[in-house]
C-alpha cells in the first residue's frame, strides 16, 4: 500500500515562475527565471529560456488556466533546459512525482520531431546523472490551457546509486530549433511505502 505524501515535500522555488517580476507597461518578456539553472545554446545572453506575461484575458493568445500571471517559455532546440536542485533527499521507500503545466507557444510551436524531458537526476561527485526521464510530444498540446503532465519515479530502494542524495528536477528540450514550449506551475509530491 502506498499514501499520498504531497504537503510534506518542500516546494520548488519559484513554481509558477513569478520571478522575477516583469514591470506593468514595460516589454512582457525577461530572458530570465529565478531560482532556477537555465542551460541555454546561446551563452550568457541566452533568449532560449525566460518568463513572459501572460496576455489579457480577451486576447486570443490567453493561457486560460495559467498560475500567476508570469508562464516560463524553454527553446525548442536539444540543450535547453531549465534545472533546479532541491534541498529534499531521494529517501529509500520513497516515490516521488513532477508535475508540470505544459502549451505550445501560438506564435511558434514546436515541431513534432521535438520533445520537452521531464527528468529526476542526481549528482555522482560534480556530474548530473539522469535517473528517469518521461518525452512529452507536442501532438495534441494547445496554446492557450496548460496540460498537467507527470513524471514518477518509482520507490527508492536502499541500493540504488540516488538513495541519500539531493534531488534535482529538470524541464530540457531535444530537437531541433525553432519552436518554444510555455510551462507553468512545477510541483513536486511523492508517496511512501506502507
Amino acid at each position: 500500500r502506498v499514501s499520498e505524501l504531497v504537503s510534506s515535500l518542500p516546494a520548488v522555488e519559484n513554481p509558477s515562475f513569478e520571478s522575477p517580476a516583469i514591470v506593468p507597461n514595460a516589454y512582457p518578456v525577461l530572458p530570465l527565471v529565478g531560482q532556477w539553472t537555465e542551460i541555454g545554446q546561446d551563452g550568457e545572453t541566452s533568449t532560449n529560456t525566460g518568463v513572459f506575461l501572460n496576455t489579457r484575458v480577451d486576447s486570443p493568445d490567453h493561457i486560460v488556466n495559467a498560475n500567476g500571471v508570469q508562464i516560463a517559455y524553454l527553446g525548442s532546440e536539444l540543450g535547453n533546459a531549465l534545472e533546479q536542485d532541491l534541498t529534499i533527499m531521494y529517501e529509500p521507500g520513497s516515490g516521488y512525482r513532477l508535475t508540470v503545466g505544459v502549451a505550445v507557444s501560438s506564435q511558434f510551436p514546436p515541431g513534432q520531431e521535438n520533445t520537452l524531458d521531464l527528468v529526476f537526476y542526481y549528482y555522482d561527485g560534480n556530474e548530473p546523472v539522469d535517473i528517469i526521464t518521461k518525452a512529452i510530444t507536442p501532438v495534441g498540446l494547445s496554446s492557450t490551457e496548460l496540460e498537467d503532465v507527470s513524471l514518477y519515479l518509482p520507490t527508492i530502494q536502499p541500493d540504488q546509486a540516488w538513495a541519500g542524495y539531493p534531488m534535482g528536477v529538470a524541464l530540457r528540450a531535444t530537437g531541433p530549433a525553432g519552436g518554444f514550449w510555455d510551462l507553468d506551475y512545477v510541483r513536486l509530491g511523492g508517496y511512501r511505502q506502507k
